[in-house]
C-alpha cells in the first residue's frame, strides 16, 4: 500500500501542491501532485473595496499634485485655472465623503434598529398575544387562526405583513383579549412599534440612497481630478523642462500609487524539482487527511 508523506503547509502553500484527490490516479495507483497557478483577481469579492480604494488612491493623488502647485505657482492663465478647479473638486470630494459617510451610518444604524423591534416583538409582545389569542379561542372561537408569525429567520417583508395583520385581528377581539390577560396597553405599544418599524425602513431606504449617490459623485470627481492633474502634468513638463529637481518632484506627486493590480495574474511560483519516490509514496499538505 503506498504511504503518504506529509509536508508543512507553508511548503504547501509557497509551492501550490493541492491535496490529492481520490478519484485521480497516476501510473501504478500513485496520486498525482497537480500544480495550481495563481488565480486572477475576477473583483467579485473586493468589487466594493477595490473601489474605495480607487478612489482613495486618486484623490491622494490629486492632492499631492495641489499641494505641489500651489508651493510652486506660476502666473501661466491656464495653469492657475487648471489649479483652481482642481481645488474645487478635491473640496467637492471631501463634502461627498462625509455624506457618503452619514449616508451609510445612517442606513447601518436603521438596520440595527430593524432588528431590535423585530426580536422585541417576535419574543415578547407577538408571542404574548398569541398565547392570550390561543385561551381566548376556547370561548370565542372566531378568534383562532388568527395569530401566527413566520417562521423565524424570514424576509422582513413576511414579518412586518404578519404583525400588520396580528395588529388588525387584536383591534378587532381587544375587549376579548384583554379578558383573557392582554395587557391594556398592548395593542398601543404594537402599533407604534410597527410604526417605528417603518420608519426605520424609509431611514434605511433613506441613507442607502445618499450613500449610493454620493459614491457615484465621488467616483466622477475623482475621475475629474486626475483629468486635471493630466493637464498640469503637461503644463509643468514644458514649465520645468530645464529644471530636473523640480521636475522629478513633481513627477513623484503626480504619480498613481496603487497597492496592486486588480484582476492581474499572478505569477505562478515553479515547482521545485522533488523526485517522486519509486515506492508510490505521496506527498500531502499537512492536515489534508482530516479534510479527506
Amino acid at each position: 500500500m503506498p504511504s503518504v508523506l506529509f509536508i508543512p503547509n507553508f511548503l504547501a502553500r509557497q509551492f501550490h501542491l493541492c491535496p490529492p484527490s481520490p478519484t485521480v490516479g497516476g501510473p501504478g495507483g500513485r496520486t498525482q501532485i497537480h500544480h495550481v497557478a495563481a488565480l486572477p483577481n475576477n473583483g467579485h469579492r473586493f468589487r466594493g473595496l477595490d473601489m474605495q480604494a480607487d478612489i482613495r488612491w486618486k484623490l491622494s493623488m490629486a492632492a499631492r499634485a495641489l499641494e505641489f502647485s500651489r508651493a510652486n505657482p506660476s502666473t501661466d492663465a491656464s495653469h492657475v485655472g487648471v489649479v483652481t478647479r482642481l481645488g474645487e473638486q478635491l473640496t467637492r470630494a471631501d463634502a461627498l465623503a462625509i455624506q457618503e459617510r452619514d449616508g451609510r451610518l445612517i442606513a447601518r444604524n436603521a438596520v440595527e434598529r430593524r432588528q431590535v423591534i423585530r426580536r422585541t416583538l417576535e419574543q415578547q409582545t407577538l408571542r404574548h398575544l398569541m398565547r392570550v389569542a390561543t385561551a381566548a379561542a376556547r370561548e370565542n372561537p372566531t378568534a383562532a387562526g388568527l395569530f401566527a408569525l413566520p417562521r423565524h429567520p424570514g424576509p422582513y417583508r413576511t414579518f412586518i405583513t404578519s404583525a400588520r395583520a396580528m395588529l388588525t385581528a387584536a383591534t378587532a377581539h381587544r375587549d376579548l383579549l384583554i379578558q383573557h390577560g392582554l395587557g391594556e396597553t398592548t395593542i398601543e405599544y404594537l402599533t407604534g412599534a410597527l410604526a417605528e418599524f417603518e420608519t426605520a425602513t424609509a431611514n434605511q431606504h433613506a441613507g442607502r440612497r445618499e450613500h449610493v449617490a454620493a459614491r457615484a459623485e465621488l467616483i466622477n470627481v475623482a475621475n475629474e481630478c486626475v483629468e486635471l492633474v493630466g493637464l498640469l502634468d503637461g503644463l509643468n513638463r514644458a514649465r520645468y523642462e530645464d529644471d530636473a529637481p523640480l521636475l522629478a518632484a513633481w513627477e513623484s506627486a503626480r504619480n498613481l500609487v496603487t497597492r496592486y493590480k486588480a484582476n492581474a495574474e499572478l505569477p505562478a511560483t515553479p515547482l521545485p524539482n522533488i523526485p517522486l519516490p519509486s515506492d508510490g509514496t505521496t506527498f500531502m499538505p499537512e492536515g489534508a487527511a482530516a479534510a479527506a
